[in-house]
């Protein structure tokens, strides 16, 4: 398939997910098959005490989405180059977008290569009066094995087991959301969706340890995708990323989160979130190392 072709199937893709209306029901089994456990999303008390007009969408909700599109553009590429795959999401968190907010996708930029196993492409989700609230960025390559160093202490370990655990039917629930049929593997937004939920729990014991009631707030992500998962328990790893900063925000916290599976590594994430007062991040290592 022709360059220009590839494009004018990304633009149809793009335009009819514009065009997705998404039922209460949808997003509460979305919000669970996640494990979102952030007050933001279902207390409209909490909400507004963090600075939101209403209840926010949830944010790695525009991932999944935003996955689909590229995983339409790879197949119809297929032919060209079968052997390329989603390596990586940068997703940026400019604005809120609430329930019923009329929005649109665009096309930012479209840099393909299928010859040299290269594939970007940069989407933009606007609000009705035209300001971006949403930046996805995807790179898709060929899959190589990748390394990681594990140099910084381990802040927090989290293990989704139990009743926790990741299910087909929540690997369901994550495709109803803008899909009739669910396909039947689990995706690599899914697992990198596991690192906002971790971040949670980790806030949660952060405030039981302190005495605090502050909220880490995702701002934005940058995931690599390592190798696919299936339904069951996952391992939650966060250590620092980066130095705490501070402005007239709120306190900004820079985390790396490595997603596993059966020992195996299968995301790894830079997340950056916001928190109206300080979160003492270090205070649990000597629990986990």
């Amino acid at each position: 398939m022709e360059k220009k072709d590839l494009e004018n199937k990304l633009r149809e893709t793009v335009y009819s997910f514009g065009k997705i209306n998404l039922t209460d029901e949808k997003r509460e089994n979305f919000r669970n098959s996640v494990r979102d456990d952030n007050p933001i999303h279902h207390d409209i008390i909490e909400a507004k005490k963090n600075g939101f007009n209403g209840m926010p969408k949830i944010g790695v909700s525009f991932s999944a989405m935003c996955e689909e599109i590229i995983n339409n553009v790879l197949t119809n590429s297929k032919k060209e180059n079968p052997r390329l795959v989603q390596a990586s999401q940068k997703i940026e968190f400019l604005r809120p977008i609430y329930s019923g907010e009329k929005i649109s996708w665009n096309i930012n930029n479209y840099d393909e290569s299928l010859e040299e196993d290269n594939l970007n492409i940069e989407l933009s989700i606007n609000k009705s009066n035209g300001k971006p609230a949403v930046i996805l960025k995807t790179e898709c390559g060929i899959q190589k094995p990748w390394k990681t160093s594990n140099n910084n202490e381990l802040l927090y370990h989290y293990r989704f087991s139990g009743d926790e655990a990741i299910t087909k039917e929540d690997i369901d629930n994550y495709y109803r959301l803008f899909r009739e049929h669910p396909l039947k593997k689990m995706t690599n937004t899914h697992v990198s969706a596991l690192a906002p939920a971790g971040t949670i729990k980790f806030s949660k014991e952060l405030n039981i340890k302190n005495g605090t009631k502050y909220l880490g707030v995702n701002q934005g992500m940058d995931s690599k995708f390592i190798s696919p998962a299936h339904p069951g328990d996952f391992e939650v790893e966060i250590r620092k990323q980066d130095e705490t900063t501070q402005n007239r925000k709120g306190y900004h916290y820079y985390f790396n989160i490595k997603i596993k599976q059966d020992n195996e590594l299968k995301t790894s994430t830079n997340l950056h979130c916001i928190s109206k007062g300080l979160l003492n991040i270090e205070s649990l290592v000597d629990k986990f190392n």
